[in-house]
């Protein structure tokens, strides 16, 4: 999974201040890492400060999760 579709994903609904409500992760795509049929940043996973992939999932009840590009060239 690409950071940058994650982003350009996340971007209209944080900008409209959508919230995933509960029931939407289940979705009508061929494989889970199909980015364009995502409802929520929950479907995604991606690497944590240390290098380790984490599925976002583990983040819906209870957490704020703060989705940062630390990417350089």
């Amino acid at each position: 999974m690409n950071l940058g579709r994650l982003c350009r994903l996340l971007k209209p609904a944080l900008l409209c201040g959508a919230v995933a409500a509960p029931g939407l992760a289940g979705t009508m795509c061929a494989s889970r890492d199909d980015w364009r049929c995502a409802r929520s940043m929950h479907e995604f996973s991606a690497k944590d400060i240390d290098g380790h992939i984490v599925n976002l999932d583990k983040y819906r009840w209870g957490f704020v999760c703060i989705v940062t590009n630390v990417a350089s060239q």
